[in-house]
């Protein structure tokens, strides 16, 4: 991933989350020294915390609403898993669940001399999966934290876990789709057309160029998480499974 000319400020702020991830002592925020200023900052940190943990596996996307302006965050290679997974409870700080569509990608979209269309971005996509996402924190109280800082730390992603590949197409209308999370044999969330994004091809779109612009793109291979089809379910552990309608299911065990 690129390095930016941000220096050790930026550094310090990563090495802060990195540690906090690796000897799970979290912090109550990151210094005024090494806090992100901008967007553009918030993103090298991101990046610098994936580099250090082993490299980019993919890429979180969402937005608030339809007409929102999307954001994104790259996942670490070692946070995602393939399905069913076990973890245990002390692996995480705090344990949020979440089912998602993910997208993975056949090709590598690093044109930067024109965007990409939607057509070029959606013929990319190699296979279309369901997936939990873990949502977690370095912050002993993420909710205070500011926007920035929650990119800086990588969009609070815990873990992702990826389903098998389905038959749904890279088309697909996720506002159709209905979505379940159950949790230890009993349904908690049931929602259709769930993701307050709307369309989820605005995002791939906006992502695929986003990326290339930065210098830091989708890769072949790479998983892409479209947001949250059911909300965020905050749990102590146990077994979890999300329900993807016309995509399938795939399950986790926290224990």
């Amino acid at each position: 991933m690129n390095r930016d000319d941000g220096g050790a400020r930026l550094d310090r702020a990563a090495q802060l989350l990195v540690n906090a991830r690796q000897s799970r002592r979290w912090i109550d925020a990151l210094p005024p020294d090494a806090m992100p200023q901008t967007l553009e900052e918030a993103h090298a940190i991101q990046d610098r915390v994936v580099r250090r943990l082993g490299g980019c596996g993919g890429w979180k996307v969402g937005a608030a609403a339809a007409d929102a302006t999307p954001g994104c965050a790259a996942l670490p290679a070692t946070a995602l898993k393939v399905g069913p997974a076990t973890f245990t409870r002390s692996d995480f700080h705090w344990i949020g669940i979440e089912a998602e569509i993910a997208f993975r990608f056949g090709a590598t979209l690093h044109r930067t001399d024109r965007p990409y269309t939607m057509d070029e971005v959606l013929g990319a996509v190699a296979s279309v999966h369901p997936a939990i996402e873990i949502a977690d924190s370095r912050y002993t109280d993420w909710r205070s934290r500011s926007a920035l800082e929650q990119v800086a730390d990588c969009g609070n992603n815990g873990a992702f876990i990826i389903g098998p590949a389905s038959n749904a197409l890279a088309s697909i209308d996720q506002m159709q789709v209905a979505a379940e999370v159950w949790i230890d044999g009993e349904c908690r969330v049931a929602r259709t057309g769930g993701n307050t994004a709307g369309s989820v091809q605005r995002l791939l779109l906006w992502l695929a160029n986003h990326c290339a612009r930065r210098g830091t793109p989708i890769a072949v291979g790479d998983i892409v998480s479209s947001g949250s089809c059911t909300g965020l379910e905050i749990i102590e552990g146990g077994e979890v499974k999300a329900v993807v309608g016309g995509v399938g299911e795939v399950s986790v065990s926290i224990g």
